[in-house]
């Protein structure tokens, strides 16, 4: 289990990086909406898992996943903008994780998709490179909103 947790960290570290390098972030999508899975470390009031929207670096990564339950899933690619905007921010709202760079064996890291932000900003600074963001006047105006949720 403990080496299944390094890759998954491991895999994690590179969807930041690849991620904020190349601008794209990959999903599963079918008739039926976002390829999702339950968690396996988080549960709602209820003793639920919460719901995790698997998300990808590479196309090739999401497509080694759309076999069985997801056999009718196709990759597609979602701006880093809008990924930050509207899917980080929605699934904050809707209670749901950010599952990074899933392998075959549907594990990976499940991320609060604030923090999974605030890891996408801090690699996009490191490597110098602005995305124009049309809700936030820019990522600095998305951090403090981000801050101001987390001291509630």
């Amino acid at each position: 289990m403990a080496q299944e947790s390094t890759v998954a960290k491991q895999q994690h570290e590179r969807f930041i990086k690849d991620v904020c390098k190349s601008g794209i972030v990959w999903g599963l999508d079918s008739k039926s909406g976002y390829a999702t899975s339950g968690s396996n470390d988080y549960e709602d009031a209820e003793g639920n898992p919460l719901s995790v929207i698997c998300i990808w670096s590479s196309k090739d990564m999401a497509v080694l996943c759309a076999k069985e339950d997801w056999a009718e899933f196709e990759p597609v690619e979602v701006p880093l903008d809008e990924f930050i905007e509207n899917w980080c921010v929605g699934m904050f709202e809707n209670s749901m994780l950010a599952g990074t760079n899933f392998g075959e064996n549907m594990f990976g890291v499940e991320s609060n998709p604030l923090d999974l932000i605030v890891e996408l900003a801090k690699e996009l600074k490191k490597i110098r490179k602005i995305i124009p963001l049309k809700l936030y006047k820019g990522m600095d105006d998305l951090l403090r909103e981000i801050d101001l949720l987390n001291k509630e």
